[in-house]
């Protein structure tokens, strides 16, 4: 499976641990593949599971899209508002996001939570992403 569409089709269960995420700065600093920009700026900062994570609980004004669908990719034009930014609807399907709010708008609110986990600490070596979702979903009855 593609990294993007491991990323996409596990937002949920991404959702549903961000308090483990936030926690294991291991996990926080996964880096996400997904190539955010705009069209005037260019490419968004290199992003990270624990950005992605903040910005969906924190910011939901601007990282979900009308039908409450978490924004995965960020694809637009400043000057004219147009956009291909993507989400994940509920069965996990990526689908066009039908945005409440300027692309600019949103890039600049994912960029405030990328921010926090930008300098990955000396003392951790972040987990790929695929560790990232067998660790969320280790069977913890055993």
């Amino acid at each position: 499976m593609e990294t993007k569409e491991l990323f996409y089709r596990n937002i949920q269960l991404f959702i549903d641990n961000a308090g483990r995420i936030l926690a294991d700065p291991r996990m926080a600093y996964c880096p996400v593949a997904v190539d955010n920009g705009l069209a005037q700026t260019g490419c968004l900062p290199p992003a990270t599971l624990g950005g992605y994570v903040d910005w969906w609980i924190n910011s939901p004004e601007t990282s979900r899209d009308r039908q409450g669908h978490p924004v995965w990719f960020i694809s637009g034009s400043v000057l004219s508002g147009r956009h291909a930014c993507l989400c994940v609807d509920s069965s996990g399907q990526s689908v066009k996001a039908d945005l409440p709010i300027s692309v600019n708008t949103i890039a600049r609110s994912f960029n405030q939570s990328q921010h926090k986990y930008h300098s990955v600490p000396t003392d951790s070596t972040p987990y790929t992403l695929q560790e990232v979702i067998n660790l969320l979903t280790v069977d913890t009855t055993l």
